[in-house]
C-alpha cells in the first residue's frame, strides 16, 4: 500500500499479473487506520495482510487467493450473511462478485452522468487490468438490480403505449 499516492499494489493477481490500483481517499484513510492499529512498527507502506510463518508467528506477507477466499467467508459469516445453496456450476457469493459489482456500478455511475460508453469502457478495462476490451464487456451487462431507475422510467414511458386489457365480467 502506498498511502502517499493512494495506490494499492497487488502482487501476482489473477493471471499472475501485478496490478497497481488507485483507490479513493476514503478507502486510503480506512486502510491507513487499519495499518496503524495492526502494525505498530511505523512502516507506512507495506503489506496490508497478515500471514503466518511455518512456526505460526504472525508476519506481514502476501497471502494466497485461497487464504483470501477463506477469510472472505469468515467475514460473511460474522456479518450474518448466509451463503446460498446453489447448483453445481453456479457461483455463490465470492470475492469475484465484488469485482463484478465494482465494474457494473462504475459503468452505471458514468451512464447516469451521460458519459459515452466508448469513453468509459476502455478506461474501466485498463483499471481492471484487462488486455482487451472483450474482458471488460462481460461485466457491462444491464441487470434489473443495477438498473431500477431505467426500469422505472421505461415503465412510466411505456404505460401510455399499451392499452389496458379489458377484464371479463
Amino acid at each position: 500500500m502506498d498511502f502517499a499516492n493512494g495506490t494499492l499494489f497487488i502482487n501476482r493477481a489473477k493471471g499472475n499479473k501485478d496490478r497497481l490500483i488507485p483507490i479513493d481517499e476514503t478507502l486510503t484513510d480506512i486502510l491507513r487506520a487499519y495499518s496503524d492499529s495492526m502494525f505498530k512498527d511505523g512502516q507506512a507502506d507495506s503489506y496490508l495482510s497478515v500471514g503466518n510463518d511455518k512456526k505460526g508467528r504472525s508476519l506481514r506477507a502476501s497471502c494466497s487467493p485461497s487464504w483470501a477466499q477463506k477469510n472472505f467467508r469468515v467475514i460473511l459469516e460474522e456479518a450474518g450473511i448466509d451463503l446460498l445453496k446453489v447448483l453445481d456450476g453456479e457461483r455463490n457469493i465470492c470475492l469475484y462478485c465484488l469485482r463484478h459489482t465494482f465494474a457494473i456500478n462504475s459503468f452505471r455511475k458514468q451512464d447516469i452522468k451521460d458519459v459515452d460508453d466508448s469513453r468509459v469502457t476502455p478506461l474501466l478495462s485498463i483499471y481492471m487490468g484487462h488486455e482487451k476490451l472483450k474482458g471488460t464487456e462481460k461485466y457491462i451487462h444491464m441487470t434489473a438490480e443495477s438498473s431500477e431507475d431505467i426500469l422505472a422510467l421505461t415503465a412510466a414511458y411505456s404505460k401510455s403505449l399499451f392499452p389496458g386489457v379489458p377484464r371479463e365480467k
